[in-house]
């Protein structure tokens, strides 16, 4: 009996696929049409989720020494957000007058430059373990992802952050690895200053250098170039300075040599037209007080003082009346006595001013020497300066990998889950159909 029944179930299962493909057989066409309507719909919303999830990204990448601990290279703190800052996005901006037709405005294209840092899992695990201890953990990153997702259009996205990007290493390295070269001298560069501006532009150029060397004289940095460091660089610069050029300036003032006589000779009359004047006041005053010293008798205790208030003497008592008018005189007749020694030494300097040929010649040669030992040590800085930024910003910052497109959509998802939808529905719809039809003709 057994038998029998599982017999019989086993020919109504069959009956019943049979009817089942029956009747997806009839319905075939309307089962494809709900399958294929409802994939085109899977597939219309995953484009648009996909669209609106793409981003155009970049990568880049720090190493010098200091980033490690959030430094930028001359030790101020390092700010991820320089790569967007106003001057880098404003050029990148105006370069792309699309932007403003689209009503995207300066404001809104800062703000969708995204920065993330790059954590590695390695980085990661240590950071997650030392919380689980209760400690602090800090990290700063060494690399850093750059989307954008602005216009819609992922071609014209890709070219914005690749000039965004490309922007800001042409700033970093303007900022922070810039290799100073600095330029030698010749006798032509300075033909057309006179003899103390020669000096004074050398001492500028020295300058310059000198602050560099300082900066960077406390590393520990020897080049195989010239087997200097810059500490020792800036102790020959220095010495440059303080002894061959005021040397020089020494010399130049103390013979009064320039270029322009007439201007010096005038500049030289004047000062003596002046010291002149300072001469006949301070003249005047040492003949009142002589002929004051002359009328006064210590019997009198009476003093005639009618010209003191002349000479701007003051006088707090009889008794100290005569040392200090003594003394004020003394110093007046030595005031006299210098204006004069002054007055001759210029009129010397104007003599010489006619009869310089010999000290031109003299001064030159010197200047010469000065120039040839400071475009001497400026090339070993220089080759120093070389040697220096290859070593340690050459690939400071870079690219770790160009622009691409990244979709964080679920596209894929929608697709794979209206396809099954299309299908179930589809199926359905048959055996709906089906009923649909069988109630009709029962009706009837």
């Amino acid at each position: 009996m057994e038998k029998e029944c599982n017999y019989l179930k086993e020919i109504k299962t069959q009956d019943s696929l049979i009817e089942i493909f029956k009747i997806l057989f009839k319905r075939k066409f309307l089962v494809i049409s709900v399958f294929l309507i409802i994939s085109a719909l899977s597939v219309f919303v995953g484009k648009i989720n996909y669209s609106r999830g793409k981003r155009v990204v970049t990568a880049i990448g720090y190493n010098y020494d200091g980033i490690s601990k959030g430094l930028n290279p001359d030790g101020t703190r390092f700010n991820v957000a320089e790569i967007k800052n106003n001057i880098i996005a404003r050029k990148v901006y105006e370069k792309y007058p699309i932007l403003k037709e689209k009503g995207i405005g300066l404001t809104e294209f800062i703000y969708d430059i995204k920065i993330n840092g790059i954590i590695p899992k390695s980085i990661s695990v240590l950071a997650e373990n030392s919380l689980q201890n209760g400690e602090k953990f800090l990290y700063n990153p060494i690399e850093y992802k750059i989307s954008l997702k602005l216009t819609g259009d992922s071609e014209l996205d890709s070219k914005i952050l690749t000039d965004l990007t490309d922007e800001y290493l042409r700033y970093f390295k303007y900022k922070y690895e810039k290799n100073e070269i600095f330029s030698t001298l010749t006798m032509d560069d300075l033909s057309g200053y006179d003899y103390i501006d020669k000096l004074k532009i050398l001492n500028l150029n020295i300058d310059m250098i000198l602050k560099m060397a300082s900066r960077l004289s406390s590393k520990n940095f020897v080049s195989k170039r010239t087997g200097l460091s810059y500490g020792e660089m800036e102790k020959v610069f220095n010495n440059l300075k303080e002894v061959d050029l005021k040397n020089l300036n020494s010399s130049i003032e103390t013979s009064n040599l320039t270029n322009n006589i007439f201007d010096r000779k005038l500049i030289l009359e004047n000062t003596i037209r002046g010291l002149k004047i300072e001469k006949e006041k301070a003249s005047g005053k040492a003949d009142i007080l002589k002929e004051m010293l002359r009328d006064y008798k210590p019997s009198n205790k009476k003093v005639m003082l009618s010209n003191v208030q002349e000479t701007g003497l003051e006088f707090s008592t009889e008794g100290e009346y005569y040392s200090k008018l003594l003394k004020n005189y003394q110093e007046v007749a030595a005031q006299v006595n210098n204006l004069e020694i002054d007055i001759n030494e210029l009129n010397d300097k104007i003599l010489k001013l006619n009869n310089n040929e010999e000290l031109e010649i003299k001064i030159t040669k010197k200047i010469e020497k000065v120039i040839k030992k400071y475009n001497d040590t400026v090339v070993k800085m220089n080759l120093m300066n070389q040697e220096y930024y290859d070593k340690y910003f050459a690939d400071s910052v870079k690219i770790i990998f160009p622009v691409t497109v990244e979709s964080k959509s679920r596209a894929r998802m929608i697709i794979f889950v209206g396809i099954i939808a299309g299908i179930m529905i589809g199926l359905a719809s048959a055996f709906v159909a089906e009923f649909i039809e069988n109630c009709k003709k029962a009706i009837k």
